[in-house]
């Protein structure tokens, strides 16, 4: 019996908070900004999660936001021969009854799908791919209300906030470059793949499609990079960004640093050249 994966990406639903937090605690759990800001993961793991949990509440019906998820199941090939057991008397068998072969059909048995992968777009100001429908705004406010009244009665153990506030406000100075560099320009803020799933190519497949939309929008994309990751943004032909390669802080004890990439699609680039 042969098997193998099949993955699809889709847009993350509410019913896929559970998993995403899974998938968040243990894939960014070799990333330095993770070591750097989740100091207490390692005895808090269920504040780990739950925190990942409320944040991606909030992403998912952001409509300014494209929050994808990939997920796989196992698809399984069977094509074994099942015969009757009783013995064959010419067109009948001992029992009088006609003898019947039965052969099972080759289709496909498939596990439960499983999300492994997700990858967190902040879509350009103008894209129209963010739908502001009164009934998405609503939606947005209230689950945005929710989680603000989590975070009165309720504080992750696992994060330090003064680092997280550094963390911050790198984040901050890399879009403060993007804006002043690029016209128009979308943001990868998260992507990542569980560990017993990645260098299976579901990263790649997850960045491809974002880029499609960036390029369909005509804009480029900035992402803070950590040292693993660029290689995969360098591969999907980010670069880093000319006179900022880098951001960093520290606390004294502990430094973290990241690699500022663009992605800019080559009519993006034509246009830029002529004008």
């Amino acid at each position: 019996m042969g098997a193998y994966l099949e993955a699809r990406i889709r847009k993350a639903k509410s019913y896929d908070i559970p998993a995403l937090g899974e998938v968040a605690a243990e894939g960014f759990r070799t990333s330095p900004v993770y070591k750097f800001v989740r100091t207490g993961a390692d005895k808090f793991p269920q504040d780990t999660r739950r925190s990942y949990r409320e944040e991606f509440r909030k992403l998912i019906a952001d409509p300014s936001i494209l929050f994808i998820v990939l997920e796989v199941h196992q698809q399984s090939l069977v094509g074994e021969k099942h015969v009757t057991q009783c013995t064959q008397s010419g067109n009948k068998n001992q029992c009088g009854k006609r003898q019947s072969i039965r052969f099972a059909n080759k289709t496909p048995g498939y596990s439960a799908p499983r999300v492994v992968g997700f990858a967190v777009w902040k879509l350009c100001s103008d894209s129209a791919k963010i739908k502001r429908t009164f009934i998405k705004t609503l939606k947005y406010l209230c689950v945005t209300a929710r989680v603000e009244l989590t975070s009165l009665f309720w504080k992750p153990r696992d994060i330090n906030p003064l680092r997280a506030a550094k963390v911050d406000k790198i984040w901050q100075v890399a879009q403060r470059v993007f804006h002043q560099r690029e016209r128009r320009y979308m943001e990868l803020e998260q992507m990542v793949v569980h560990p017993e799933f990645q260098r299976q190519g579901f990263g790649t497949k997850l960045g491809k499609f974002g880029l499609k939309i960036a390029e369909g929008d005509n804009c480029s994309v900035g992402v803070l990079a950590t040292p693993e990751g660029e290689k995969l943004y360098s591969n999907l032909d980010f670069q880093r960004l000319e006179g900022c390669g880098e951001v960093a802080t520290d606390d004294g004890a502990e430094r973290c640093a990241l690699a500022v990439q663009i992605w800019r699609p080559v009519h993006y680039e034509r246009e830029k050249e002529s004008g």
